[in-house]
């Protein structure tokens, strides 16, 4: 790469020469010292900074034989250049590179489809590499909405869905640019020279008076539609991901389209028939989900509207979150065949909805603390079956909700009279407490490290535990 004219004086056709070059050897592994190599490396990190970017970018997602790995650097380069370099464009070279975006994402999700098509009837085309082009494809949706938020692309929702969908585009990409919509409307990626605070914050709240529409759309996805390409599975932890964002994000608009919503119901499904298998990616992204509704209409934020605001929300999750305790229970009960501790039961289950209860306490401190009857004892109770799990990392989870209580309720103005209302629960707790404090007996009794604490430990065991005790102490 040597002899060759700076990147600033190269025209478009000599920098892609040279760029697929560097592509060639930065992805063909063996074969090139490591000086090429870093060479190489170096090429490709200064290349994206200068305006023939945009043009060499484009000829290699143009390029047929493009595999996954250059694509995908391809499309990181116009994210780059969208955030960084936006100005480069002239105004008459807007709406062409949006074009042109789309009719990429069209073409190389055609190609997906008929690798997946290929791999499936046994042909020998390139599946294999074809197989690899999600993360492309989702990287180029990426592209798609910063795009959007530069463009203040006002009907952003409806024409580029109907337009990547007219063009035959899978729904897990849809749900994708959906996802990142939210994501990149509130990004602090953008240069300030090429896009103003002002006209993102403007861009995200045209985006916000939208949500009802993305949960609409979210709640009629088939996700049977993609057999072949993308698993239902897979498709619904995006819905539920995607769900996430739009809660997350747009926090300041009231719950009401989240009631008796169609998504978080198949969510409390989902974690209500627990994570059987261990590593269930589809059970944690329900979780998720749960907890990211609970943690944007906390009712204990000091900028949280009053907490009457928020009783017909509560009213909804409130009897949908009691309805996992029986799954809770069970799991107590079952341990998956590789468990190595069947004394504990299915752990990941256990923990995912612990997480799902302390989320609710923490949430609705305050509905807790009124003195308006809200079902507080058996949400407390709830949340102490939580706290005795035998499992001292899961236990731990609801440690932080006993610490919120007592202290919001010993403020001034607080919830007055916590120990007098709740004694017979807090009476259980510090009975529970006290019994974790106690080392068992596999690990000795004296308490100490150093010694007496049995075979069956070692030493990130015994850590783990003094840790736990210390946080028991705390609480």
């Amino acid at each position: 790469m040597t002899g060759l004219p700076t990147p600033a004086q190269m025209d478009p056709a000599t920098m892609l020469l040279q760029t697929q070059e560097a592509l060639r050897v930065f992805y063909g592994g063996q074969g090139h010292s490591r000086e090429e190599f870093k060479q190489a490396e170096a090429w490709l990190e200064a290349f994206q900074h200068y305006p023939q970017a945009w043009a060499v970018a484009d000829a290699i997602l143009s390029n047929d034989s493009s595999s996954a790995p250059v694509l995908f650097f391809a499309a990181k380069t116009l994210q780059t250049k969208v955030y960084m370099d936006w100005e480069e464009l002239e105004p008459g070279m807007i709406e062409p590179f949006k074009q042109q975006l789309v009719k990429h994402l069209a073409t190389w999700s055609a190609r997906r489809r008929q690798g997946a098509n290929g791999s499936s009837s046994g042909s020998s085309s390139s599946s294999g590499r074809m197989g690899d082009l999600s993360a492309f494809l989702n990287r180029l949706c990426v592209v798609l909405a910063a795009v959007a938020v530069q463009t203040n692309w006002q009907g952003v929702l409806t024409e580029c869905i109907n337009l990547l969908a007219s063009h035959g585009v899978p729904q897990e990409h849809l749900l994708h640019l959906l996802e990142e919509l939210p994501m990149e409307a509130t990004s602090n990626q953008f240069s300030s020279s090429s896009l103003s605070r002002d006209a993102q914050e403007h861009f995200r709240c045209q985006l916000m008076q939208l949500r009802p529409h993305v949960f609409a759309y979210l709640a009629a996805v088939d996700v049977g539609a993609d057999a072949g390409i993308t698993s239902p599975a897979m498709l619904q932890r995006k819905i539920f991901r995607g769900m996430g964002r739009w809660i997350t994000n747009f926090r300041e608009l009231p719950p009401s389209d989240l009631i008796e919503n169609k998504v978080i119901l198949d969510a409390f499904a989902v974690v209500a028939q627990g994570n059987k298998n261990g590593g269930d990616m589809l059970f944690e992204s329900a979780v998720d989900l749960l907890i990211d509704v609970f943690v944007a209409h906390d009712c204990s934020r000091p900028d949280a509207p009053p907490l009457e605001a928020h009783l017909s929300l509560a009213s909804f999750l409130v009897p949908n979150v009691f309805a996992l305790r029986p799954t809770y229970l069970a799991a107590l009960r079952r341990a998956p065949p590789s468990s190595s501790l069947p004394s504990l039961g299915d752990v990941d289950t256990a923990k995912g909805i612990c997480m799902v209860f302390v989320e609710m306490g923490l949430s609705y401190l305050p509905l807790l603390l009124s003195p308006h009857p809200y079902e507080q004892d058996a949400l407390l109770r709830l949340l102490l079956l939580a706290t005795s799990h035998p499992d001292p990392s899961i236990a731990s989870y609801a440690l932080p909700f006993w610490y919120e209580l007592a202290r919001e309720g010993g403020r001034e103005g607080g919830g007055r009279g916590v120990g007098e209302r709740y004694g017979a629960v807090l009476q259980e707790l510090v009975g529970v407490l006290v019994e974790k404090m106690v080392y068992p007996e596999e690990a000795g009794t004296d308490g100490r490290i150093e010694g007496g604490q049995g075979a069956g430990w070692d030493k990130e065991e015994k850590e783990e535990f003094e840790d736990f005790r210390f946080k028991l102490v705390r609480a």
